[in-house]
């Protein structure tokens, strides 16, 4: 399964294809584009609270860099590094994409 994999990767690599350059100041992105698909599907993070399907709270008594993440939504959520989590007893930015 493993070799597998490996080649799903290359060849999605193999399709990509660079955008147009798209720039703020100094920073320069380029778009990613490939006509591979995934049959996976996940909610992003805002999709999920905006449903109402995904509950923050502190892990026990409350440790600063501890939450409890819930989702009681049918497809898992994709939370980027860098969002903002909201709804313990205060904000937290993430630092890992989960």
């Amino acid at each position: 399964m493993e070799d597998r994999n490996v080649l799903l990767v290359q060849e999605f690599l193999k399709s990509l294809k660079v955008g147009e350059k798209q720039y703020s100041g100094n920073l320069s992105v380029f778009t990613l584009h490939s006509e591979i698909r995934s049959s996976y599907e996940y909610a992003t993070l805002g999709e999920a609270v905006k449903e109402g399907v995904l509950k923050i709270t502190e892990l026990g008594a409350g440790t600063v860099p501890e939450i409890t993440v819930i989702n009681n939504g049918k497809k898992d959520v994709f939370i980027m590094d860098g969002e903002e989590l909201v709804g313990a007893k205060q904000n937290r930015m993430v630092n890992v994409s989960l």
